[in-house]
């Protein structure tokens, strides 16, 4: 997260079938570009889990919240850092210090003031929130680690507001990254009194819901679809383009949604491993682009669990044929096999960090992962059977793994498919032997993000590992000025966490998609936004 975009990326929740979407589609006939409106229709692949910006952890979530809030920063394209509601801002080792735009307002005609800020940041500490994993950096803030454990009131944080237009966040630590994180959604302004009013509806459906940026969420279909309408009040309207963006489609079925996207009723698709040959054997231009996101298999490390075995975790290792899976099982172009937590995108020191420290992963041994198992055996007797937690909408990807520990390890292992909130609740609960997984790390290309996923403390410790030297080390890299030395101890965690089997990279994730030609501007890298989208005229040709 999440954070400069949104940590957990996992993709999938609710969904229509593709009966039931393509009977939606047939009903109300939605026009993926609609020139004489203005306006695109789109997909999603699951109900957003909330809209509540202190509590979002999840991509799509933080795609909906991006189109209607706006922070003091944001990110264009190109991953450059640009002005948001803050017009402009001064760092130090010690203190970050923004002065906000007179003219940026929110939706209901009343400024957006530096109270708001603090208002949010002071709610997404406040341990009663119940923020989780929204709350990854904020121990960069001073007093914030100790007001999240309950031993500060939230008062004590250290940020002020000395007027409507200026916010002081005093660090508790320099981080030279710091004004970047802020364009996360859990740092979103927050209005107390439009919260207040709200109460425990606050952010549950479109009138509880109050904008600050590009757009305004008009409508809400649970489960079945969201309006969006261009925010007249927002501070940088001139470069909306777009008077509306309509989601007609919630689902993860890959078909249904190619079908749609062929039959003219959504402007833009991704393609996977179902729908990749069929969408090449119609004639489309496939598109590309990169992502900062990490696949994983995520081991439990909770007693009593079949994964607490540090012989179980080799052997899975040892058994798993990466290539085979990028390649042959997913084998979508832009998926690349990946043996390190740290995406190639993470800097090192003048370069990429995965070529200054290149990752030593485990060589694919099938008969000496075997060999691992049956000395378990030997000393367990019948092992359990082995839960694999994943999510819906990639069925191919969780059967060979299914089979792979089936066929090489002899292990029986039960697939335990469920929606996207129902998996994250398992994972928090540890409710697995081995969960699929997906950690994006957005914008943000310092090695800390991924690295902290592994504090034993840590919001995204889905596995329970606990290692102290590991934390040491997460500790030491936090205060370490010399860039130098601060690598090196990445480095040292990228050996640990393969050492310990903490979890298995599979590979970094690569997006492939389908457009309208007429359709500009959705940028999906190094983030997902589409509220500087714009119809460029003419229209796309379909096969």
């Amino acid at each position: 997260m999440p954070i400069t975009g949104v940590p957990r990326c996992r993709t999938v929740g609710r969904t229509l079938t593709a009966a039931v979407a393509l009977t939606l589609a047939l009903l109300v006939r939605a026009e993926e570009v609609d020139v004489g409106a203005n306006s695109i229709t789109i997909a999603i692949s699951t109900e957003p889990p909330t809209l509540d910006s202190s509590l979002v952890e999840d991509a799509v979530s933080g795609f909906v919240v991006g189109l209607v809030n706006e922070g003091l920063v944001r990110f264009d394209a190109r991953g450059r850092l640009q002005p948001g509601v803050a017009e402009q801002w001064d760092l130090t080792s010690e203190r970050a210090m923004f002065r906000l735009r007179e003219e940026a307002r929110w939706a209901d005609g009343k400024p957006v003031t530096a109270f708001d800020f603090l208002f949010a940041f002071r709610r997404l500490v406040t341990p009663a929130t119940g923020a989780s994993g929204a709350t990854v950096f904020s121990n960069r803030i001073r007093n914030g680690a100790e007001v999240l454990r309950g031993d500060l009131p939230p008062g004590r944080l250290g940020v002020s507001a000395p007027d409507a237009r200026t916010l002081i966040v005093e660090l508790a630590r320099p981080t030279p990254y710091f004004v970047g994180l802020l364009a996360a959604v859990p740092y979103f302004p927050l209005r107390e009194d439009f919260v207040a009013a709200r109460g425990d509806r606050y952010a549950a459906d479109a009138v509880d819901l109050l904008s600050n940026g590009p757009f305004v969420l008009e409508s809400w279909v649970h489960g079945a679809s969201l309006t969006f309408r261009a925010n007249p009040l927002y501070w940088d309207a001139a470069r909306v383009k777009l008077a509306a963006i309509d989601v007609g489609y919630v689902t993860t079925d890959s078909r249904a949604l190619f079908n749609l996207f062929r039959s003219g009723e959504i402007a833009e698709v991704g393609v996977d491993e179902t729908t990749l040959e069929e969408v090449s054997r119609a004639g489309f231009k496939l598109r590309r682009n990169a992502t900062n996101c990490v696949a994983l298999l995520t081991f439990n490390f909770r007693d009593g669990r079949l994964t607490a075995d540090a012989r179980v975790r080799r052997a899975v290792s040892m058994a798993f044929d990466r290539d085979a899976y990028v390649n042959r099982v997913i084998a979508v172009p832009g998926n690349k096999p990946l043996g390190s937590m740290f995406s190639t995108h993470i800097r090192g020191i003048d370069g990429r960090f995965i070529d200054e420290y290149p990752p030593r992963a485990h060589d694919l041994d099938p008969a000496a992962a075997k060999s691992l198992l049956d000395e378990v055996r030997a000393e367990r007797g019948v092992l359990p059977r082995l839960v694999l937690l994943a999510t819906e909408g990639n069925e191919k990807r969780d059967e060979y793994v299914q089979a792979t520990l089936a066929d090489r390890l002899g292990l029986e292992v039960l697939l335990d498919r469920q929606t996207f909130k129902q998996a994250i609740a398992k994972l928090i609960s540890g409710d697995f032997d081995i969960a699929q997984s997906r950690f994006c790390s957005g914008t943000l290309t310092d090695p800390v993000f991924f690295a902290e996923l592994f504090h034993s403390a840590g919001t995204f410790n889905d596995g329970r590992y606990a290692n102290p030297r590991y934390d040491s080390l997460i500790e030491r890299a936090r205060l370490e000025v010399d860039p130098v030395k601060r690598m090196d101890f990445f480095g040292e965690m990228q050996r640990m966490l393969v050492d310990d089997d903490v979890v298995l990279p599979t590979h970094e994730v690569g997006q492939v998609y389908l457009q309208d030609r007429t359709v500009r501007g959705l940028h999906r890298f190094p983030l997902r936004n589409f509220a500087f989208g714009r119809i460029a005229g003419g229209r796309q040709e379909r096969p």
